[in-house]
């Protein structure tokens, strides 16, 4: 059934956005710059993503290879997050608090497939 694992990554997915908008917009607020707080972010919020997305989303165990391919996955972020954030800060001027959460929605699909991609596709093994 597609509902349950849609329903499993929408709430993980509101996990990770909400947990990436508190550190980005506490960044702003303690005058880090984008570096500083993308990186914190991906740090934490991969972490947290993946072993909420492999165990309720995907209901897979967790193990080293596929996380280090879900971190090598959800790394396309970094770029994406700097261009997103900044377009609506330093382009449409709008400030942090409302730039962060309109740049994190931007991405939404692309994380979708690339956690898809990741935590599914199984390693071919060379004998």
């Amino acid at each position: 059934m597609i509902v349950r694992p849609f329903l499993a990554y929408s709430a993980v997915s509101a996990i990770c956005m909400i947990l990436h908008n508190i550190i980005v917009i506490g960044g702003d607020l303690l005058n880090w710059p984008y570096s500083c707080s993308i990186l914190i972010s991906f740090c934490l919020v991969t972490t947290i993503g993946y072993v909420l997305q492999s165990l309720l989303t995907f209901n897979q165990m967790l193990d080293k290879r596929i996380y280090f391919r879900y971190l090598v996955a959800m790394s396309a972020n970094i770029p994406l997050a700097f261009v997103a954030l900044w377009v609506w800060h330093d382009v449409v001027r709008l400030t942090m608090i409302w730039a962060s959460p309109i740049a994190t929605f931007s991405i939404v699909a692309i994380n979708l497939l690339l956690s898809r991609w990741a935590i599914l596709s199984r390693p071919t093994q060379v004998t």
